[in-house]
């Protein structure tokens, strides 16, 4: 059983539900004046909303044994705006 946990675990994908554009985020952004919002809504006019949702989940999965929530949320979304 741990083997075949492990091998599902590692091979979980993550996606997000419902229409997730530019729009909605900047809604969601819109009185953060924080760098962090500053560099996502950046990082996001670049590269775009497709990008940023599929490396965030790719990146939250590591944190799947864990447990994931919203600081963890925040800090993948932070590292991204860096990146």
């Amino acid at each position: 059983m741990d083997k075949l946990s492990k091998y599902l675990l590692e091979r979980l994908q993550l996606d997000f539900s419902g229409d997730i554009d530019s729009e909605t985020i900047k809604q969601y952004l819109r009185e953060d004046n924080s760098a962090e919002a500053n560099q996502l809504l950046s990082k996001i006019a670049q590269e775009g909303v497709d990008d940023l949702l599929i490396v965030v989940a790719d990146c939250l999965k590591e944190n799947l044994a864990e447990g994931i929530n919203e600081n963890t949320l925040k800090q993948q979304l932070s590292s991204y705006g860096e990146a």
